[in-house]
């Protein structure tokens, strides 16, 4: 019997706590106006006469320790260092470069099944395992989201296709 006193207590105590909430929403409230202050006679700020100048002339603390490459005018002062001789300018002869495009078939990831893939290359489906190899594509590595794959020396990551 005595649970059931302590029961009904603390059910009138939650009843009260969320009376006293939802009567704080929907309750209406005072409108609360910020008093305006009436100005009678209003000063502004005059810009300066005098032009403002700022005084540059400090080091930079970044270069502390380290030779200027500026000076006060800020014109470029060459290194301390002894000049070295002009070199001869280097000409490259032209080499024509070919590179080869790899065209890749069309392999397309759609996910695994026990540790192994399941791809499309072309329009056949093929169930591959890691390091293996089918119409010259060698899967490398196989992970839940995406395969990496190589195909004549080039290697690709394909992410799994989402239906």
């Amino acid at each position: 019997m005595k649970n059931k006193k302590v029961t009904y207590a603390l059910l009138a105590v939650v009843v009260l706590i969320w009376g006293a909430v939802i009567y704080q929403l929907i309750a209406p409230k005072e409108s609360f106006e910020m008093p305006v202050a009436e100005v009678e006679n209003l000063v502004v700020n005059q810009p300066l006469q005098a032009p403002i100048s700022l005084d540059l002339s400090y080091g930079d603390p970044f270069l502390k320790g380290r030779a200027s490459f500026f000076n006060a005018e800020q014109t470029l002062v060459p290194p301390t260092a002894s000049p070295s001789p002009p070199k001869a300018p280097l000409i490259m002869a032209k080499t024509e470069v070919t590179v080869q495009q790899v065209v890749w078939p069309n392999v397309t990831f759609t996910g695994t099944v026990n540790e192994e893939a399941l791809v499309m290359i072309g329009n056949r489906g093929y169930i591959v395992k890691q390091e293996q190899e089918v119409s010259a594509v060698k899967f490398l590595i196989i992970t839940k989201d995406s395969i990496k794959v190589r195909y004549q020396e080039e290697e690709k990551v394909i992410y799994k296709k989402k239906f």
